[in-house]
């Protein structure tokens, strides 16, 4: 929930993207504004007095070339910095901001490191 200036609570907006499923928001209880996650734009407004769930990213569903890991990365960390650059324009930091743009599970290695950047 957030506060409205009057301190009134107020319904919390979803700030979505998807490049999965462009057009209009999935209906569901909370209103949706729409991001490209690469420009701070009018979405930024929901920001005010909110707190941020950093969902970004692409899925993990792929192999760990490098071109993969670069396009996992870039799909996390480009977001993430547009979050920022909003959030810096606000009168008050966001008070809350989780960071949980992946899980991912791997098979069993036994006791083998697992290193994905070679």
């Amino acid at each position: 929930m957030r506060s409205d200036a009057g301190g009134a609570p107020t319904w919390p907006a979803g700030v979505t993207r998807s490049s999965s499923s462009p057009g209009p928001p999935r209906p569901g209880p909370f209103r949706q504004v729409g991001w490209d996650g690469v420009t701070v734009g009018p979405w930024a407004r929901e920001l005010e007095r909110a707190a941020v769930v950093d969902l970004a990213g692409e899925l993990v569903d792929r192999r760990p070339t490098p071109r993969d890991i670069a396009l996992l990365t870039r799909s996390r960390v480009q977001p993430t910095q547009v979050l920022h650059a909003a959030a810096a324009q606000l009168d008050r930091p966001v008070p809350v901001w989780p960071q949980a743009s992946t899980a991912a599970i791997h098979g069993d290695a036994g006791e083998a490191l697992i290193d994905l950047l070679r």
